[in-house]
């Protein structure tokens, strides 16, 4: 699991009737929410006290909280719904038996892919806790197989809109591609054609 500083380990439980009760959730989300969560528990808290770690102008907390999952799919909104009503960041830990994946809200929910229990890994990278979450925020969020990675020295916003916008354009061009290949028309796959060039010239400013 996590290797994060003794001094920030809570293990505090939080009945889920809690969040089925606070959240504001369709009834579907709060059946699923019964159904398929098992548990929820605060197994961390960094912050400056407990994590040797500089106040943040905007972060002054991250709790780290495992959702013990029935099955291994959840519906995501649950999650999202949790991340938003909590004033502190959260940086979730989705278990299924030996298996887990790291998830985390900022603008919309990041999930990593699943792996064996042991495997899981999170650093805890920054001197203040702003830095400490985009940090996480980027070890979750950021694709590291893309072409070209967005620029370390870049704000997390601005990472994920250039991330975003680089999968978008590689979405249109393997359509486009496939397209090219099974067009017979030769003007009409000239036309194709350049299209690819533009998006591959727009691919290699960003």
């Amino acid at each position: 699991m996590l290797n994060f500083p003794a001094s920030s380990k809570v293990n505090r439980f939080i009945p889920k009737e809690t969040f089925v009760d606070k959240l504001d959730l369709t009834l579907r989300l709060k059946d699923s929410l019964k159904n398929d969560v098992k548990k929820f528990t605060i197994i961390n808290e960094l912050s400056p006290r407990s994590a040797n770690i500089e106040k943040g102008e905007t972060v002054s907390g991250i709790f780290v909280m495992e959702v013990l999952l029935k099955e291994r799919n959840i519906n995501f909104k649950i999650i999202e719904a949790v991340a938003k009503q909590n004033k502190n960041k959260i940086l979730f830990v989705l278990r299924h038996e030996s298996e887990a994946r790291l998830a985390i809200f900022h603008g919309k929910l990041y999930c990593s892919d699943w792996c064996d229990t042991n495997s899981l890994n999170c650093d805890i990278i920054g001197l203040g806790m702003d830095e400490v979450w985009e940090n996480l925020v980027s070890q979750i969020a950021i694709v590291r197989d893309t072409p070209t990675l967005p620029a370390p020295d870049m704000c997390i916003d601005e990472r994920l809109n250039r991330q975003e916008e680089r999968l978008k354009l590689q979405k249109q061009l393997d359509r486009l591609e496939k397209q090219a290949r099974n067009e017979r028309q030769p003007k009409k796959k000239f036309e194709i054609v350049g299209r690819i060039d533009e998006i591959k010239k727009k691919l290699e400013e960003l």
